[in-house]
């Protein structure tokens, strides 16, 4: 996937997720995100977001660039990888895997109710 788009400086964009005066009404900068800066980087807390949901969705089908091992919040991410278990922090292949043993248990449980 490759995206040449303005940076937010460029666009003169500003998004902080820990900003309470911005979380406080989120939708205007997110708008403005999606329409000037749908790639944004903060260069502050060094993390990129996508602001739309098509970019979200294709990014998510390239673990292999947009790896989810290295954690899904800002608080959690690391240049090493997260080993809890947990499915959302795994690729391909652990994460079909375990994702499949989940659905059929599930499937299972729904069995039993019906």
């Amino acid at each position: 996937m490759t995206v040449e788009l303005p940076t937010a400086e460029q666009a003169e964009i500003y998004w902080d997720p820990y900003d309470e005066a911005i979380d406080t009404d989120p939708y205007p900068i997110w708008a403005r995100m999606r329409r000037e800066c749908p790639v944004y980087r903060n260069e502050k807390l060094d993390f990129y977001a996508f602001s739309r949901f098509d970019d979200v969705d294709r990014a998510s089908a390239e673990p292999l660039t947009f790896s989810s091992t290295h954690g899904t919040v800002l608080e959690q991410m690391s240049d090493g990888t997260v080993s809890t278990g947990m499915m959302i922090f795994m690729d391909p292949p652990h994460h079909r895997v375990i994702r499949r043993r989940s659905e059929e248990h599930t499937s299972e449980l729904q069995s039993h109710h019906d």
